[in-house]
């Protein structure tokens, strides 16, 4: 037994050692070799490899660094206590400092410790700090020292610089001024400098970078500013004012800002001329009377109308309105319009500005371009209105109301007509409207105060419906009286209908996105009209239109669409559909709906073995082989034992029997 279970623990150890060995080989670090502090213990086996890295090494004050420690010790269960020293010296350069600032941080076994920490002045050897980690395990202090260096920085300087101001010519046919900049950027540091530039006129800053900026570095822009109109600046004969503002920074807390104005000439303006008009001067109470305005302007500037209405006592209505920018001396319109429902004498008169700021066209100093440019007169006498009744409708072929196309010539003849009357016994005009886009059709009256009737027999060739409508008048401007009638032609036309609607998804029950969902619509028309088909996928995607003409014997047709869905969820997709006609029913529109699930199936992860896993599941099957082995040993002894005779308890106190006498045997040898 001695024989067999000696090679078995052998191989165990050796399996162990060999995981040791790869473990302590994957973790091997580069760092520098570490220097031990005399002042206090370490153990060379405490701490497994300790780092310290620095980043950056060399800095400006001001600037962030950033320190990172990490180590490992071989007391399992333990903390680590990471101790950081920012300047360990003094500035003789070996003197540990007393007041050095210092983080400590307690991590577990392994453990890591990330700080930042910003100096605000140089370092006090030779621009240089010693920065010091201790890392303690508990039982033992390992420690590392770093250099950095830290420097002072200089602020950044214009020279040349844009001047004290600057002068820029308005072109006066776009009403734009531009300004080539220059200016020279310099950094003693040799820094990075970023120059932004702001124009004053609210358009996005510029910003431009310098690179190392030691020997100086030209910036140069051309900005195009473009000034409010001239109406905004009066009669002009000024200066337009803008300030470039440029800001100079290094990064490192350093700004240089200088402001320089921009001068824009502004030449005189001259004010606006015009007139006012209208067609007729006596007018009905009820009359709409349209007042004619034109205007120009030499600058082209957007203008102000003001039209004022008096009666012969006071002013009793203002209307106002603005035109925009115009060429150069282009002639504008402005109309508008009023009812002078109170008889009586009316003055309407025509203001204009070029100046858009109300407090300017107030302003006397601004007089010259506020302009008078005449008033006309009015005079409202009374005049009635013509008479209308309204539109009776009648179907030649049955005589009701109701229009119906006709099953032997395949037309609806109808008959229209209406009773008209002036009360001031003048002649009435009246014009018909079919609303089938036929030619309009006229009646006129005899004149008198006595009733008229006009007719009209119109022909409607297709089923559909129709806005009828007539206009008389007595011939004066605003003496038009109208009445309409919505006019439904129908037929014995039956509606089309959904035969069905399969909707193919590329996964049975849902569809992936990006993938092709197939729409197959089966329609039916008894009279094989052609059918238009509107198509809404439900996802805001543009509706699709697809006509229906190629009907079987049965009157079926099949309509065949696809659509992709690009994004996951549950759509309602409509289609909507109709052969244009009116039938008993009305006109002939129905609409369909299917729901369309776009879906994805549940991800399949599949994690790839490293070597750690192979190496685990190693190690479970050698423990799983040993612990059978064991039990084959301990079978095979208790086998050995009971070939003797005796049971195991009489096997164990026999062998203990014996070891006791072979023990008192050599001590009496020994004593002999």
């Amino acid at each position: 037994m001695r024989c067999l279970s000696k090679p078995i623990s052998v191989f165990i150890v050796a399996v162990t050692l060999l995981s040791c060995f790869s473990f302590l080989a994957s973790i091997v670090s580069d760092e520098p070799a570490l220097e031990r502090d005399p002042e206090l213990p370490a153990s060379s086996e405490a701490i497994i490899e300790p780092t310290f890295i620095v980043s950056p090494t060399s800095a400006y004050v001001g600037e962030v660094i950033t320190f990172n420690a990490s180590a490992e010790s071989d007391i399992i269960g333990t903390n680590l206590t990471f101790t950081i020293y920012y300047d360990y010296f003094l500035s003789d350069g070996s003197t540990p400092n007393p007041d050095s600032p210092t983080s400590v941080n307690v991590t577990g076994n392994p453990g890591r410790a990330v700080t930042e920490y910003i100096y605000s002045q140089p370092g006090p050897v030779s621009n240089n700090y010693y920065v010091r980690v201790y890392i303690d395990d508990g039982e033992a202090v390992r420690y590392i020292t770093k250099r950095i260096t830290i420097r002072n920085n200089s602020a950044p300087y214009f020279a040349p610089d844009l001047g004290s101001a600057l002068s820029a010519e308005l072109d006066n046919e776009t009403f734009t001024a531009s300004l080539n900049m220059s200016v020279v950027c310099w950094d003693k540091d040799d820094d990075n400098l970023t120059l932004i530039w702001d124009f004053g006129d609210g358009t996005e800053p510029v910003v431009q970078w310098t690179g190392p900026a030691v020997a100086g570095v030209e910036c140069v822009q051309n900005h195009t500013w473009s000034p409010d109109p001239e109406m905004w600046y009066g009669i002009g004969d000024t200066d337009i004012i803008y300030y470039v503002n440029l800001s100079l920074t290094d990064h490192l807390g350093h700004w240089k800002n200088e402001s320089t104005p921009v001068l824009i000439g502004l030449d005189h303006n001259f004010s606006p001329k015009g007139n006012i008009s209208v067609l007729a001067s006596v007018v009905d109470p009820t009359d709409v009377v349209t007042i004619y305005g034109n205007a120009s302007d030499r600058e082209g500037e957007p203008l102000t109308w003001t039209f004022v209405f008096s009666n012969e006592t006071e002013v009793i209505r203002v209307d106002v309105f603005h035109t925009g920018l115009t060429d150069p001396g282009e002639r504008v319109f402005q109309n508008t319009s009023c009812v002078f429902s109170v008889t009586g004498n009316y003055t309407v008169a025509l203001h204009l500005s070029d100046l858009a700021l109300p407090e300017m066209q107030n302003d006397p100093d601004f007089s010259a371009h506020n302009v008078s440019v005449g008033q006309i007169y009015v005079s409202s006498v009374n005049n009635s209105l013509p008479y209308l009744s309204r539109i009776s409708v009648k179907d030649c072929y049955t005589g009701k109301e109701d229009v119906v196309l006709n099953a032997t010539t395949g037309i609806a003849l109808v008959r229209f007509s209406v009773q008209a009357a002036d009360l001031d016994g003048e002649i009435v005009y009246a014009t018909w409207d079919f609303g089938d886009g036929s030619e309009a059709a006229y009646n006129v009256s005899v004149g008198g105060t006595d009733l008229d009737r006009f007719v009209q027999i119109h022909e409607y060739p297709v089923a559909g419906q129709f806005n009828v409508s007539i206009v008389i008048t007595d011939g004066r401007p605003g003496h038009e009286v109208m009445k309409y009638k919505l006019l439904n032609v129908t037929s014995l036309n039956l509606a089309p209908e959904v035969r069905s609607l399969r909707v193919v998804l590329s996964n049975s029950s849902y569809g992936l996105p990006g993938s092709v969902v197939r729409f197959e619509l089966v329609l039916f028309d008894n009279e094989r009209d052609p059918l238009e088909v509107r198509w809404d996928f439900g996802d805001g995607s543009p509706v699709e239109y697809t006509n229906a003409t190629a009907f079987d014997e049965d009157g079926r047709v099949s309509i065949v669409v696809s659509h992709i869905y690009s994004e996951v969820g549950t759509y309602r997709a409509w289609v909507n559909f109709t052969d244009g006609l009116y039938g008993l029913t009305g006109y002939h529109e129905d609409s369909y709906c299917s729901v369309v699930l776009i879906d994805v199936p549940d991800p399949v992860i599949v994690r790839e073995w490293d070597w750690w896993d192979y190496a685990s599941l190693t190690l479970f099957f050698v423990i799983i082989v040993m612990l059978v082995l064991w039990a084959v040993m301990g079978s095979l002894k208790r086998r050995r034992i009971d070939m003797l005779g005796v049971t195991a308890e009489e096997y164990l106190l026999r062998k203990k029997e014996v070891e006791e006498f072979d023990k008192r045997h050599m001590r009496e040898e020994g004593s002999g």
